[in-house]
């Protein structure tokens, strides 16, 4: 029995990282994510939850290694060498992604964090704005553009992103408004009648 559900549940994770992988259906003509392969990047992946940041990278490559047309073990992989600072081989890593898969929505997240982690933010707009048109019920995809605009002191679209980011449930969108754009949550309208009061 114990078996049986262990199986289930090993396929259902593959269905979901399977539908991951295909996200948008770019230039990916197979991908296989066959059991061997997403064992691997569902350990990857929990271990880089757990801040084992080395044993993760072990995983991906050896996943990348059994499936290298996949573009989710890139990415995976790109997005752990972010964590550890190491921006140069994760860029190449998020490209050759979008090389296998050019609608792969999380690669141009990662691309665009890549950038603005290295100050190189005005690149992240385009691979942020691709992920909006890709993904546009993505709250991420809204909530790291706000970001990136309230960083270029656009503050009005920054606001409006993190507000769409916020309505799509992205869990720090919310904490963001409150900490980055307090003076447009509290606007005094012009002109209010003489007989008008502001409550504090």
């Amino acid at each position: 029995m114990m078996k049986r559900i262990t199986f289930i549940v090993l396929v259902l994770t593959g269905c979901v990282f399977n539908i991951m992988a295909q996200e948008g259906k770019g230039k990916t003509a197979k991908i296989l994510n066959s059991p061997d392969y997403m064992k691997l990047i569902i350990s990857g992946t929990e271990k880089d939850s757990l801040e084992n940041f080395k044993g993760a990278l072990e995983d991906f490559t050896k996943a990348i290694a059994i499936e290298a047309e996949n573009p989710l073990g890139y990415d995976k992989r790109a997005y752990t060498q972010m964590k550890m600072n190491k921006f140069t081989a994760a860029l190449k890593d998020v490209n050759y992604a979008l090389k296998l898969d050019d609608k792969y929505v999380n690669a141009y997240i990662h691309r665009g964090l890549i950038f603005y982690y290295t100050e190189k933010v005005i690149l992240s707009v385009p691979d942020l704005d691709k992920a909006v048109e890709l993904a546009p019920l993505n709250g991420a995809s809204y909530f790291y553009r706000g970001m990136v605009k309230i960083r270029l002191q656009d503050f009005d679209s920054g606001y409006a992103d993190l507000k769409l980011a916020a309505a799509l449930k992205y869990d720090q969108a919310e904490d963001a408004i409150w900490s980055h754009c307090q003076d447009r949550l509290f606007v005094i309208p012009k002109n209010l009648p003489k007989d008008s009061t502001v409550v504090e």
